[in-house]
């Protein structure tokens, strides 16, 4: 079709190309926002999934300490926030669709207006120029479902980094932690100054521990919860 345009008239279609990159313009930017928007709706979805894993899963705690109200107001603010999140997804795609009809009306209308002035003038004919925009509206039917095309795949894109960048962690061996192989505990082992906090937590969980514990004793230790350790002898 873009052959049969040049064909025709050059003049004609060089205008009606200039509609092209302002298309694509359009395209780019609607699609870099909707892939944001649509990783943030991937992790909201998933935030919104692992609240209701938790819930259905401590359902017993849950009914025991009756908190079934404060569980379910949980689920609605996640999954209030999914809304929110899908709700500017849609927004941005109508938005690129709205915009490409606009580009592709205003690109029409500069076309017949110049049409009918080189048909007026004898510099073309009327059906010259019939063939002409037959050809023009073929050709912009794919160029404009480009941009829903556009939509799915930055989505797609945004659920495909997700996933890969979850397969992409390393593991715990990878990063060379928990490799060290202790030996059995044959008498006794101790714990001299010993501090212990939880990541991301400034106060804590242990302070200062001096202990020694014989092989087959269990010790106890409170602090803000109680951990058990068990030593057994070889």
């Amino acid at each position: 079709m873009m052959g049969v345009i040049f064909y025709q008239n050059w003049r004609l279609a060089g205008l009606s190309v200039i509609v092209i990159p302002l298309a694509v313009v359009t395209m780019v930017r609607m699609g870099k926002r909707l892939r944001t928007l649509a990783a943030s709706g991937q992790e909201r979805m998933g935030d919104m999934a692992s609240t209701l894993q938790e819930s259905l899963s401590g359902i017993r705690m849950v009914k025991a300490y009756g908190r079934e109200e404060t569980e379910g107001e949980r689920f609605q603010q996640s999954n209030r926030s999914f809304l929110s999140t899908t709700m500017k997804a849609i927004q941005v795609s109508s938005l690129g669709s709205s915009h490409m009809e606009v580009i592709g009306v205003l690109g029409v209308a500069a076309i017949i207006w110049y049409g009918g002035f080189l048909v007026i003038n004898g510099s073309m004919t009327p059906g010259a120029f019939f063939s002409f925009l037959t050809a023009m509206f073929m050709a912009y039917t794919p160029i404009r479902k480009l941009s829903g095309s556009n939509n799915q795949l930055q989505q797609s894109l945004a659920a495909a980094e997700r996933v890969f960048s979850v397969l992409d962690l390393k593991t715990e061996q990878d990063a060379e932690r928990g490799q060290l192989e202790l030996p059995r505990i044959a008498e006794w082992v101790t714990f001299e100054d010993v501090t212990f906090h939880y990541e991301g937590q400034a106060v804590p969980a242990l302070n200062d521990i001096n202990l020694t514990i014989r092989a087959g004793e269990m010790v106890h230790l409170s602090a803000a919860a109680v951990v058990e350790k068990r030593l057994l002898s070889t």
